[in-house]
Formats: structure tokens, sequence, C-alpha cells
């Protein structure tokens, strides 16, 4: 029984430890086929190479739920910020020129 209790105690130690990982900048894939036009448009602007930045909430495939691509870069998870110091090792950027303000996003280091 002791050693039960022991054991339990240093799981509950080591797992208190490690935290809650996020997906946070990891790759994700925008369907150009998808039902969802905004996902589908910026699939196919992106495929051809145009510098476009987007956002895509409500993205089941990462845990942030948006995936997002900045300027043209690759797709990556993030999650919607106010300012830099939100978004961990990236920065916080606006993803709508029309409207500044209203639309900001993780980014990514690689994609900066």
């Amino acid at each position: 029984m002791k050693m039960c209790r022991l054991s339990l105690g240093a799981l509950v130690l080591m797992s208190g430890l490690t935290g809650c990982a996020t997906d946070l900048y990891a790759p994700c894939n925008l369907d150009p086929q998808s039902n969802n036009p905004t996902q589908s448009t910026c699939a196919n602007e992106l495929a051809g190479d145009a510098q476009v930045s987007c956002a895509i909430e409500n993205f089941l495939q990462c845990d942030t739920n948006v995936c997002g691509a900045y300027e043209g870069s690759d797709t990556f998870c993030t999650q919607a910020c106010i300012e830099d110091s939100d978004c961990e090792s990236g920065e916080c950027r606006d993803f709508n020129i029309i409207d500044p303000g209203t639309a900001r996003y993780c980014v990514s280091p690689d994609a900066l």
C-alpha cells in the first residue's frame, strides 16, 4: 500500500512538471476543396504563391483552433492576440490590412 501511494505521488508530480503542451506554430493543412470559402480561397491563393495573410478559425486540426498563414508563409497553428507577449516566441501581427487591429494573430518566428 505504501509503495502504491509513492508511485501515485511520483506520477502526479511528474505530470505537474510537464505542463500542458500546445501546438502553437505547428504546421497545419488547408484544403483547397473545402466547403469553407475562406479556407478554400486561402489555400488556393497560397498554392499560387500569393503573399496573402489569412486565418481560419474553428480549425479542428489545431489545438488552438486557428490555422493561418502570414504574407505567403507555410500554414501554421496560431491564436488570436493583442500584443507580442501573447505569442510565446512569435509576434502579434495584423491579418486585416483593410481594418487594422480587427484580426490579430500570433505569427511564428519562421514566418516573419
